[in-house]
């Protein structure tokens, strides 16, 4: 039901899981994803994504520079 919800599929949430992005809760022999854990991790996705394309937007278009390639 959270990949689902991620709209991911099994093989990516248990490799979240295993890369310690979503926190489980465990109780007997099932494993529980906490809502908690799913808006964080979207969260940071989220803001990741912002950070990433304010910094593209400040560097603009990249300048090249030709001094020294004279021969």
């Amino acid at each position: 039901m959270a990949a689902e919800m991620l709209g991911i599929g099994r093989t990516k949430l248990y490799e979240l899981i295993a890369d310690g992005e979503v926190d489980v809760v465990k109780l007997g022999r099932v494993t529980l994803i906490t809502k908690r854990s799913i808006d964080a991790l979207i969260e940071r996705h989220q803001s990741r994504k912002s950070t990433e394309l304010s910094a593209k937007r400040r560097r603009g278009r990249p300048r090249i520079s030709f001094v020294g390639l004279r021969g």
